[in-house]
């Protein structure tokens, strides 16, 4: 059985700029693309301190991560700004330096108040949780607007390192089939070769050392992992899907170019160059502070 989605698009007439900045089109999310269940809470405002096993807390209260498992996703502790740099431009949380790059506009709350988003499409086939499920809630819960622009600007190309990829594509051992925990659980930290259970990402921090594992993902996941000075774009040609165990020392939020680097090279067998490319960047026009529920 064939079936179709009727999805409604909106054209805006553009006029070239001296900057070469244009504005370019979204589309209306269809149904089968937003949250079955969502939420949105208030962070406290207490200092953020690490607790024994490693993890960043706010206070007593509760860890800060992203947390991604197959149909459910949970940000902890981010701002609006983040939430639209992720949704809008594939950027990832807590990449200050980006996404006050490319999220321009709004009010200051945008880039000081912490929320902690979760939501959860359960019965929805590879679910764009972070894409067009989070653009969707945003513009439902912030009542947000924007304008997609797009100019050229330096960036870094990940490309395979001299010595070769010391990583394999995955077997279906690789990850260990899991029947779903809840997605506010802390992240575990695993040990480079374990198995991590499919079709998870994470991310946890233990003092100045950062630490990844996600399964299954492509090459192009890494160039969302590093806040730099210039976005990250995948020119492997590589489109297998690896299990990834990274780790990177390095003070926060930002990494040295340098650094990631050597960490890429050493651990991953892969690089970064420098290179020219097209940037994609939105100019909010509208948004409200979201009831909490």
């Amino acid at each position: 059985m064939t079936h179709r989605v009727a999805i409604a698009l909106h054209f805006t007439l553009v006029v070239a700029m001296p900057s070469r900045v244009r504005l370019v089109w979204a589309a209306q999310v269809p149904a089968a693309m937003r949250f079955e269940v969502s939420s949105v809470t208030a962070c406290p405002p207490v200092t953020i301190a690490q607790t024994g096993e490693g993890l960043f807390t706010l206070g007593a209260v509760r860890p800060v991560y992203l947390r991604i498992e197959r149909t459910r996703v949970a940000v902890v502790c981010v701002t609006a700004q983040s939430l639209i740099h992720m949704a809008y431009n594939g950027g990832h949380y807590g990449h200050v330096n980006a996404a006050g790059r490319d999220v321009r506009g709004g009010p200051s709350w945008i880039r000081s108040d912490l929320y902690t988003i979760e939501g959860s499409a359960d019965g929805v086939q590879d679910p764009d949780l972070l894409g067009a499920m989070m653009r969707s809630f945003l513009e439902d819960r912030f009542q947000l607007r924007v304008r997609r622009h797009a100019d050229d600007a330096p960036m870094y190309a990940l490309k395979v390192a001299r010595g070769g990829l010391k990583i394999k594509p995955m077997a279906a051992s690789d990850c260990v089939p899991e029947s779903g925990a809840v997605p506010s659980a802390p992240p575990q930290t695993l040990e480079a070769g374990t198995e991590i259970p499919c079709g998870t990402f994470s991310g946890s921090r233990n003092g100045t050392l950062r630490v990844w594992d996600a399964a299954p993902v492509t090459l192009t996941a890494i160039t969302s992992l590093f806040d730099l000075d210039r976005r990250m774009v995948d020119k492997t040609g590589i489109r297998d899907r690896f299990v990834i165990h990274l780790e990177v020392e390095t003070a926060l939020p930002g990494a040295p170019a340098t650094t990631v680097i050597k960490a890429l090279e050493e651990q991953l067998g892969l690089t970064l160059v420098s290179t020219t490319g097209r940037r994609s960047w939105v100019q909010i026009e509208h948004i409200e502070r979201p009831s909490l529920r």
